[in-house]
């Protein structure tokens, strides 16, 4: 059996996941142990728990099912996890929307005390229905509390961009008329976005080189006057030059089978080179404190009070080496005795006896 732990919800879920499966176990209890009811039903006990509390205590567990597993995607560290947040949390909006039209009392209840919640997070105003801050006497917030990098993070995925699909999940989050809104709004904050990172990481433009006479001089001149004069023609008729941005937009998604986003932003870095810097720093950010937590848990233990003259140095390189060897990418120096077996073979195969070797004349 796992014990609930009250500041920890996860394992209020793995315990009550673990008693239900012995609920026949708990009811024959009684018959072999006559002190099992005394001590439940004594003063200030909880009771014997009945059939109704093993069917809430299932429901509570189906209920909590759904975060626990959410917080083992979200909580990775070996893998970037930012540009799956808006699939992550428009899931949640759809469970606890179906949770708040259920029949059942219990999954109505925590369905709406979560919705709140839900919207005090995810911007009070595009949860809220018209007119509900006037009657409250409250002021408009605007945009301040919906973080719309979010949103940045699942445009540099290849697999969705700018798509349809994401389009129709921020109206089904926020509705038609709202959802059109953040709809705009992300794109022009996006492509905002984008212009700083061409400003810092554009290449800038190489100085003229000298030429070697006054006629080659006065000839770049007039190829330079004449070609500016046909881009300005070009620019009045239409034809624009693509950014980096519409590039990327422009091209079909990638399958999402097998996707590996960090390869791929790799491999098209020399095609993008500003977008990348993009999709490398939203892609850098962690949705959960999960991994910082855990490096000043680590640096507590490696700091004790046994050990506190330790360089910053050593302090780092054992830090280091403590997560290098806990994660999975480690090369493995035990011996596979199959592998050994079939090297020994080919080794076999390919010695030369001294029968077949040539003696030699004296």
């Amino acid at each position: 059996m796992t014990l609930d732990i009250c500041t920890r919800w996860n394992s209020t879920y793995l315990m009550l996941n673990a008693a239900q499966k012995y609920q026949k176990a708990f009811e024959r209890y009684s018959d072999e142990d006559p002190y099992y009811i005394l001590e439940l039903e004594g003063e200030n006990g909880p009771g014997v728990p009945t059939k109704a509390d093993w069917d809430k205590a299932r429901k509570m567990a189906d209920f909590l099912e759904h975060f626990y597993d959410l917080t083992l995607r979200v909580s990775v560290q070996s893998r970037p996890t930012s540009h799956t947040y808006f699939h992550e949390i428009a899931d949640v909006l759809l469970l606890l929307r179906e949770w708040c039209h259920s029949e059942d009392n219990l999954s109505k209840e925590m369905g709406t005390r979560m919705l709140v919640k839900y919207y005090k997070y995810w911007g009070e105003k595009y949860g809220e229905r018209q007119g509900d801050r006037e009657k409250s006497g409250e002021k408009d917030k605007g945009d301040q509390l919906l973080n719309f990098t979010v949103f940045f993070c699942v445009v540099v995925d290849p697999r969705y961009k700018l798509s349809n699909c994401i389009k129709m999940g921020i109206k089904v989050m926020f509705g038609d008329t709202i959802g059109e809104k953040v709809w705009e709004t992300m794109n022009s904050i996006f492509r905002a976005l984008f212009e700083e990172y061409k400003k810092m990481y554009a290449p800038k433009d190489k100085a003229p080189q000298p030429t070697e006479s006054e006629s080659t001089t006065e000839t770049s001149k007039r190829v330079s006057r004449r070609m500016s004069v046909i881009t300005q023609q070009i620019n009045s008729e239409g034809g624009t030059v693509k950014s980096e941005v519409d590039k990327y937009l422009s091209e079909d998604n990638e399958p999402d089978t097998g996707f590996d986003i960090l390869k791929w932003w790799k491999v098209n870095s020399t095609r993008f080179p500003i977008l990348s810097r993009l999709a490398r720093d939203l892609l850098a950010i962690p949705i959960t404190s999960v991994a910082s937590e855990s490096a000043f848990s680590a640096g507590g233990r490696t700091l004790d009070d046994f050990r506190t003259s330790l360089t910053p140095r050593m302090v780092e390189r054992l830090v280091c080496a403590n997560d290098w060897i806990r994660g999975g990418n480690y090369v493995s120096v035990e011996e596979d005795t199959e592998q050994m077996a079939l090297l020994e073979e080919e080794l076999g195969g390919l010695s030369i006896s001294k029968e077949d070797t040539p003696a030699t004349e004296s």
